[in-house]
């Protein structure tokens, strides 16, 4: 399992849906992202997740408090829809921890709840893609 300890866990997931990715990669890096969210432990005392996907600007997809089951997640993963465009690192990590990472770190401040884990996974780029196809054996979708 990913999560582990006593605390919860947020996890923004960043993906490179540009052109360097191509079209046809896509599924297998979504693919890779899913099984991922797969070793998680999900629930709002466990492991939260968020998904930024980018091109020439930065979507977000849905939130920590969107879904609670790991199926949601999966399936909404797989849809992130493929953009092509340049890509635009700067944009994602802006709204990864301008809007989402540090909204989420004043709620717990403000809730004072313990121990939270805030986690953030960018997948970009052809050799993320190769990297992906190394580790990851692509399900059916």
């Amino acid at each position: 399992m990913l999560a582990v300890g006593c605390g919860a866990m947020d996890i923004v997931l960043g993906v490179d849906v540009s052109g360097s990715v191509r079209r046809e990669r896509l599924p297998h890096v979504l693919s890779f992202m899913s099984s991922l969210v797969d070793d998680l432990e999900i629930g709002a005392d466990k492991a939260r997740v968020a998904l930024v996907y980018f091109s020439d600007n930065a979507y977000q997809l849905f939130d920590f408090d969107r879904f609670s089951s790991k199926e949601d997640i999966e399936y909404w993963i797989k849809q992130t829809p493929y953009l092509g465009g340049r890509t635009n690192s700067a944009a994602a990590l802006r709204l990864m921890v301008g809007h989402i990472i540090s909204r989420t770190f004043v709620y717990y401040t403000k809730s004072q709840h313990q121990s939270v884990e805030l986690s953030s996974w960018v997948v970009r780029g052809s050799e993320a893609f190769e990297k992906c196809r190394r580790w990851h054996k692509p399900r059916s979708v």
